[in-house]
C-alpha cells in the first residue's frame, strides 16, 4: 500500500485508491460503487460483531491493555506542539479532512512545531472509503489518549446511515475517562450521542443531518444556527470548512493568537474566526465563571450531565481500572478481575480503589451501569425492560429499585416526552 508524502513536520495517513496505484486526486471511479462498498462493510463488521460484543470479556481487557500501553510519541521523544487524533466514519469528508490537514502543516512550515495528525485506526486492513470515493489508510493504532490536544469523529453527510470502525465507540469511551478534548464533525454527534458523550449538551451538525438527529436523540438541544459549539468538552461542528471555524482559536488557545494569525493569512482565513469567537464566547460566559462546564450545560438545559470528567488517579492501576469499568459502562467486569490485572489481592484492590475515589468498585460498576441507563432512557428508543437487561440487571424490579435509589425517581420520567 502506498502512502502520498505531504511534507515534513506533520505526519500524514496514505490517500490512496483500494488498487496501490496514486491518485492526486480523488477520482469517482464509475466501477466503485460507494454505497455497496460500504454495505459490505456494515455487513463484515456486523457478521463478526460490532463495538464491545466484538470482544469477549477476556480479550476485551487484553485488548484495553495494549492501548493503555502504547504511547503517541515514542519514549524520549519530545511531545508535538499540537496532536489531534482522527476517527473515521465511512462516508466521511475529504473536504474537512484536507483543511485540516492543510492547516497543520502550513503552521509547521511556519516554524510552529511538529504538528501531528494522526488517522486512527484498531483493525489492519480496514479502510475508511470518503464520501467521494477516497481510500484512507488509518496510520495510528489506538494509543493511550494522554498524547493528544484532541480526538475528532470525522463524517460526512448521512454518515449515520454507515456502520463505523466496530471499536471506535470502545475508544471513545476511554478517550472520554482521559479527559481529553471530544469532537465530532457532521454526522460524527451520532457516535457520540449514542455512547452518552452529548448528555446534557448543546448540539451542531449539518441541517441535513438535523430531523434523523432528533428523531435519534429527543433529549438533545440541536444549535440549527451555530456552526460550532463547544459545551462542557465536547465539541460539534457542521462538516466541511466548518472545521476551521474550531481548529484556528483552538490553535490560537495553544500556539498564540500572533501564531494563529499569521497562520490565518497565510492559509487565506483573513479574516478569521478567532478574535472575533473569543469575545462573543467570553461575553456568553459572564455569570457562569464559578461554573463548571457541566453545571453550566445543566442549568441551560435543565438535564443531568452524565460527566466523564477525569478524576485525581496518581495510581494507574486505578486509572486503568476506571477506564475499563467506564469503556465497558459497567458491564462485563469484576472488582476481583481488576484486582487480579493490577496485581493485587480483591481486599488490597479494593482498599486502595476507595482511598482514591471515595466509593467502592462494586458501588462504581454500579454507577456506570445506571448512568448508562439513563442515557438509554433518555433517548427513548429501548423499552425500559430493554434498557435493565442492556446495562446487566437480573429484571425490571431491581433496575427501577436500582435507579429510583440513584436518581430519585423511576426510570419512565427519564423517558422523552413525545
Amino acid at each position: 500500500m502506498m502512502e502520498r508524502t505531504f511534507g515534513d513536520g506533520i505526519d500524514n495517513a496514505g490517500l490512496v485508491p483500494a488498487s496501490g496505484a496514486a491518485r492526486t486526486k480523488p477520482v469517482a471511479d464509475p466501477s466503485l460503487d460507494l454505497p455497496g462498498l460500504l454495505e459490505t462493510q456494515r455487513s463484515t463488521q456486523e457478521a463478526e460483531g460490532r463495538g464491545e460484543d466484538l470482544l469477549s470479556s477476556d480479550d476485551y481487557v487484553q485488548w484495553l491493555d495494549a492501548v493503555w500501553s502504547r504511547s503517541l510519541v515514542e519514549p524520549g521523544c519530545e511531545r508535538p506542539a499540537l496532536a489531534i487524533g482522527l476517527l473515521l466514519w465511512p462516508g466521511f469528508s475529504t473536504l474537512a479532512l484536507a483543511a485540516l490537514r492543510e492547516t497543520l502543516l502550513a503552521a509547521s512550515a511556519l516554524g510552529a512545531g511538529e504538528m501531528r495528525l494522526a488517522i486512527l485506526g484498531d483493525q489492519p486492513g480496514l479502510h475508511a472509503v470518503a464520501g467521494d470515493f477516497t481510500v484512507v489508510t488509518p496510520d495510528t493504532a489506538y494509543v493511550h489518549p494522554a498524547g493528544f490536544d484532541a480526538v475528532l469523529v470525522l463524517a460526512g453527510p448521512h454518515s449515520w446511515r454507515q456502520a463505523p470502525c466496530p471499536t471506535m465507540a470502545n475508544y471513545l469511551r476511554i478517550v472520554a475517562t482521559s479527559g481529553v478534548l471530544i469532537g465530532a464533525v457532521g454526522a460524527g454527534a451520532f457516535v457520540l450521542a449514542e455512547e452518552g458523550l452529548l448528555a446534557g449538551r448543546r448540539v451542531c451538525l449539518d441541517p441535513a443531518d438535523g430531523a434523523a438527529f432528533h428523531a435519534a436523540f429527543h433529549g438533545l438541544t440541536v444549535m440549527d444556527d451555530a456552526h460550532v459549539l463547544e459545551d462542557g468538552g465536547r465539541v460539534t461542528m457542521r462538516g466541511g470548512l466548518a472545521i476551521l471555524s474550531w481548529l484556528m482559536p483552538f490553535m490560537a488557545g495553544r500556539l498564540g493568537v500572533e501564531a494563529a494569525g499569521k497562520l490565518a493569512e497565510v492559509i487565506g482565513l483573513n479574516p478569521w474566526p478567532a478574535q472575533a469567537d473569543m469575545a462573543a464566547g467570553d461575553a456568553s460566559l459572564q455569570g457562569e465563571d464559578d461554573e463548571s462546564d457541566d453545571e453550566a450545560a445543566s442549568r441551560r438545559t435543565g438535564a443531568e450531565v452524565h460527566s466523564e470528567r477525569p478524576l485525581a488517579m496518581d495510581d494507574p492501576r486505578i486509572a486503568r481500572a476506571v477506564a475499563l469499568i467506564e469503556s465497558r459502562h459497567g458491564r462485563d467486569v469484576s472488582p476481583s478481575e481488576m484486582a487480579r490485572a493490577a496485581g493485587l489481592s480483591a481486599r488490597q484492590f479494593s482498599r486502595l480503589f476507595r482511598s482514591t475515589l471515595g466509593m467502592t468498585p462494586k458501588h462504581f460498576i454500579l454507577e456506570a451501569r445506571l448512568r448508562r441507563a439513563r442515557v438509554l432512557l433518555e433517548q427513548g428508543a429501548l423499552s425500559i425492560s430493554s434498557i435493565g437487561e442492556e446495562t446487566g440487571f437480573a429484571d425490571s424490579a431491581h433496575f427501577t429499585t436500582a435507579f429510583k435509589a440513584r436518581y430519585g425517581k423511576p426510570p419512565r420520567h427519564f423517558r422523552p416526552k413525545r
